[in-house]
């Protein structure tokens, strides 16, 4: 989402993109979930603000629970914004929306299609790409690098990644519960002694996110 993101505001702007994807499809599973108030205003003059938000679950309260305990909950609405809420939506159909979107502006993402490397010049960058033809060399101003903390883009430029693994083991499912006894459209965190935590986060009906 944040290549098709830049791609989206260049685009915009007038800008000529490329995108290049090494994955044949749009990612078939849900990964990130939780869209911020932030990043639907970035998303809102492209036009896909709106498309999200005419799918996506408005989360407007996560309850908190400790030791089984519900202690309280924190009231997204307070937040003095116009999305005043956490967007619940599977990745998987926010890419297609952004991709889709693209397509309206004239720009279809190059899929199988992989960075190899770069080369700095004085004015411009060349680019290797890697796709069913074999490589070959393209020219461009700039290089938008959106590939992850293990990013080919960041290592052919030299930059480092100040990054760290987190030693805790994490595990999420995507769930159907037919009669979930919280309220729609409310997320719950459930901490344990020990720091282990949980969270349950709804996705689309009766399908929830559990993260522990």
């Amino acid at each position: 989402p944040t290549g098709l993101t830049a791609a989206l505001e260049l685009t915009r702007q007038g800008r000529s993109v490329t995108i290049v994807e090494r994955n044949a499809v749009v990612t078939p599973l849900a990964k990130a979930v939780g869209i911020s108030s932030h990043s639907l205003d970035l998303l809102h003059p492209c036009g896909v603000a709106e498309r999200l938000l005419a799918e996506g679950i408005r989360l407007q309260t996560v309850f908190i629970s400790v030791e089984g305990e519900l202690i309280g909950a924190i009231d997204l609405s307070l937040i003095p914004h116009r999305y005043n809420f956490l967007l619940s939506l599977p990745q998987s159909r926010t890419e297609q929306i952004m991709v889709d979107r693209l397509a309206e502006l004239g720009v279809q993402v190059r899929r199988n299609t992989e960075f190899v490397g770069l080369a700095q010049r004085d004015d411009d960058v060349e680019v290797t790409l890697r796709d069913a033809r074999g490589e070959g060399a393209e020219t461009c101003a700039y290089v938008f690098g959106a590939d992850g903390s293990d990013s080919a883009t960041r290592q052919a430029a030299g930059i480092g990644f100040d990054g760290y693994i987190h030693e805790r083991l994490w595990s999420i499912a995507d769930v159907e519960i037919p009669a979930w006894s919280d309220p729609e459209a409310t997320a719950h965190a459930f901490l344990h002694a020990g720091g282990d935590v949980a969270f349950i986060i709804p996705i689309a009906p009766r399908r929830y996110r559990i993260i522990s």
